[in-house]
């Protein structure tokens, strides 16, 4: 009888646990490229900061796992980057290496699509980005890989729409950075980025539903034993 009653609230707290993550939301894996740009601006604030204006914007899309909404942003939109400053350049050895601070934004505008007809042209989605690292590949050069970058969503028609409500990770990696002419070594001079590069956002769970999730696990840690 116990264990029945162990096997229905585990399957309870389940059932809750993807309640939760579905309350708000649609969990949405997002996905696309930003054309070559400006990178980092030395003269804009106190060190630097990123400062992608309107770069070309392709092959946005949004993937829902439980194949319920299939939205797009069509060819031709833009991607724009600015404010987040650099705190710490610690580029040694010709490896570009760069912490920047908290308080940027970023925007997508473009044409959504929802189920493939157009839905919307404008701003598709706007927020602020965490401070993050941005460092140079080891094993490939004059790439520029994020860490550790936040998302979170302010404005915007998905936004606005329910679509993309809460923080999600960012994570990108610029392809083919130069500085003066050459390679990239530090973030003593501006960088561009000359080659397509693709990003990913995916969505950060809600304490609530890492809670139940966590709780759940801890449930079947006790039925084991």
């Amino acid at each position: 009888m116990l264990r029945n009653i162990s096997r229905k609230a585990v399957l309870g707290l389940a059932a809750i646990a993807m309640s939760a993550t579905s309350a708000n939301a649609t969990q949405l894996l997002i996905g696309g490229n930003v054309g070559s740009s400006v990178l980092f601006d030395k003269s804009d604030g106190a060190n630097g900061e990123i400062d992608i204006s309107g770069a070309f914007l392709g092959g946005v899309s949004f993937f829902d796992p439980s194949f319920t909404t299939f939205l797009d942003i069509n060819d031709g939109g833009t991607f724009s980057w600015a404010g987040n400053g650099l705190a710490a350049d610690s580029s040694a050895g010709g490896l570009a290496a760069g912490a920047f601070s908290g308080g940027g934004t970023m925007s997508l505008n473009g044409t959504v699509t929802s189920s493939f007809v157009p839905a919307f042209t404008g701003l598709a989605l706007e927020g602020t980005m965490s401070g993050f690292q941005l460092d140079e590949n080891v094993g490939a050069d004059d790439f520029l890989d994020s860490l550790n970058a936040v998302f979170t969503p302010t404005g915007g028609w998905l936004f606005d729409n329910g679509h993309v409500v809460n923080p999600y990770t960012f994570s990108i990696t610029f392809i083919g950075a130069q500085q003066l002419g050459g390679g990239v070594e530090d973030y003593q001079d501006d960088i561009q980025f000359t080659t397509s590069s693709t990003f990913q956002m995916v969505e950060i769970p809600e304490p609530t539903t890492l809670a139940i999730l966590g709780g759940l696990g801890l449930m079947l840690v006790r039925k084991r034993r």
